[in-house]
């Protein structure tokens, strides 16, 4: 499947949407092979099903264990909700949707969160750090907020702020 671009006007249509809730978790077995299929071909870290056209909240997520040399664990996420976080940590993000853009972002270091499967059942997890970035910069896409917003955030704060700071972009 093809991913859409903020520079494109009918994609950033999309994008920007507050994704759907899912009520039968099973109709979506056929776009969840797909996000997979389409992570793998990217070789991204996570996914969002608005990234594919479809305003839906799903997230896959490929979560990467605390303990180096370990391999990351695949993970499904409908309908995830943020329940606790806790923490700061910086996150160097770049985005599938936003080719060519490399933004600095605060995050949450832990995060609780709870989700379900395609089957329905549903789950409880903890995460921290750098997947508990990339699940909160794949929640991002849910509720239609892209990397670039942060960008234009940090922009205008500097504008109003009264330091010297300037804004570099790499």
């Amino acid at each position: 499947m093809k991913i859409l671009l903020e520079t494109n006007a009918q994609d950033n249509l999309i994008l920007r949407q507050y994704a759907e809730h899912i009520i039968e978790t099973g109709d979506y077995k056929m776009l969840v092979a797909d996000m997979w299929n389409t992570l793998k071909r990217t070789k991204g870290v996570g996914l969002a099903a608005p990234q594919l056209g479809v305003s839906k909240r799903i997230i896959v997520v490929n979560a990467f264990p605390n303990k180096k040399k370990s391999k990351p664990r695949s993970i499904l996420m409908i309908n995830p909700d943020i329940l606790e976080s806790s923490g700061q940590i910086t996150s160097i993000e770049m985005c599938l949707s936003c080719p060519k853009k490399v933004v600095k972002i605060n995050r949450f270091a832990t995060i609780k969160i709870a989700y379900s499967d395609l089957t329905g059942a549903e789950y409880v997890g903890v995460f921290s750090n750098r997947t508990a970035a990339i699940i909160q910069h794949e929640i991002d896409h849910l509720n239609g907020k892209l990397i670039s917003d942060y960008e234009r955030d940090y922009k205008s704060a500097m504008k109003q702020s009264n330091t010297n700071m300037e804004f570099v972009n790499g």
